[in-house]
């Protein structure tokens, strides 16, 4: 009898999937590091949902001291063989220098709620403009990937403003709801009306600024082992040039000086926050830009969700707020990953 030949199975995870697996995963690993920024909580409630994010100056020279330590991590691994002055890299890192700048300076402004639930919505759709319009990626129904985009910002909305919505419906039990209204963190409450501008305005850059953070990573396709360290080095270069000149101005270099452990968690929470940018680039070359980043953007999703499940005072209504709001999040990204690559 003649015999038959093997049988060519499928690949066990298609590119596809695969890709599909790193931008999730990189959206859990960017906003798990808001856990590691907990250990330092100046001017932010413990109970906060969004504890652990919108530190100042200080915290974000450390921060960008883990980016540092990651760019110097992939120096020694594939030395001698990479340069640290890779152009795309280093554009790359001015960028994630000035996003972070301005994330901080819009959370100060009008605090954390607000600007995180609109400068990640602006990232998340920006992102999927830039795929489109930028990268050429096809979009197969404008009509579903605006739904999908529709409920991943909802549902970053309802992470962000948990304990605000619950606040409310809390008060609107007792009194009828029209005459409640929705009171937003006391930053945003005691902000004067050009502040609230001034807060909103830098929110949308600090977003653009995001959505466009690892974009140099497609536009120059270079190597990544040559793309992270000038990505790393270029982020701190940037950060701790502006802090310190910044400090040296007002003669105020001792606020640098912080606790062992807040410095720690900082440069924990860079290296994290890197490692979940290094997939999303991986993502990005497997399903797109504008699938990946978008995803990578849901991030404030993962650290509510964290945040609600440590804190007893989050529970509640509010906890099944973030849940809900979760929900739509992954409902958004399983949408988005069908009409978009």
């Amino acid at each position: 009898s003649r015999g038959r030949p093997p049988l060519a199975g499928p690949p066990l995870m298609p590119a596809d999937n695969l890709g599909r697996c790193a931008a999730v995963l990189a959206c859990v690993i960017a906003g798990s590091a808001g856990q590691y920024g907990k250990l330092a909580r100046p001017g932010f409630a413990a109970d906060s949902p969004l504890c652990g994010l919108g530190f100042g100056a200080p915290f974000q020279l450390y921060f960008a001291g883990g980016l540092g330590l990651g760019a110097l991590a992939c120096t020694v691994i594939n030395a001698p063989t990479i340069s640290i002055f890779n152009e795309w890299g280093l554009m790359s890192g001015f960028l994630a220098a000035a996003y972070q700048s301005l994330y901080i300076a819009a959370a100060q402004a009008v605090g954390t709620s607000v600007s995180s639930a609109i400068c990640m919505s602006v990232a998340i759709v920006g992102s999927c403009v830039l795929g489109a319009r930028v990268l050429d990626e096809s979009v197969r129904s404008s009509t579903m990937c605006g739904v999908a985009l529709m409920l991943m910002v909802l549902g970053t909305f309802g992470c962000c403003w948990c304990k605000e919505v619950a606040h409310y419906m809390k008060s609107a039990e007792e009194r009828s709801p029209i005459l409640q209204s929705l009171e937003m963190e006391s930053m945003w409450s005691s902000a004067s009306g050009a502040a609230r501008v001034f807060g909103v305005l830098v929110s949308i850059c600090a977003g653009l600024t995001g959505c466009a953070v690892l974009l140099p990573a497609q536009l120059g396709h270079v190597e990544l082992a040559h793309f992270w360290p000038a990505f790393g080095f270029g982020a701190f270069a940037v950060t701790a040039t502006v802090t310190l000149a910044s400090a040296a101005m007002s003669r105020s270099l001792s606020h640098l000086k912080l606790p062992t452990e807040v410095i720690t968690g900082a440069l924990l929470a860079g290296l994290l926050w890197m490692a979940g940018c290094s997939l999303c680039v991986v993502a990005a070359r497997h399903v797109g830009y504008g699938f990946a980043h978008s995803v990578f953007s849901c991030q404030m999703a993962v650290t509510v969700f964290w945040n609600t499940q440590e804190s007893a005072s989050l529970r509640g209504f509010a906890q099944r707020l973030v849940s809900a709001s979760v929900g739509l999040v992954c409902a958004g990204t399983v949408l988005l990953s069908a009409v978009v690559h």
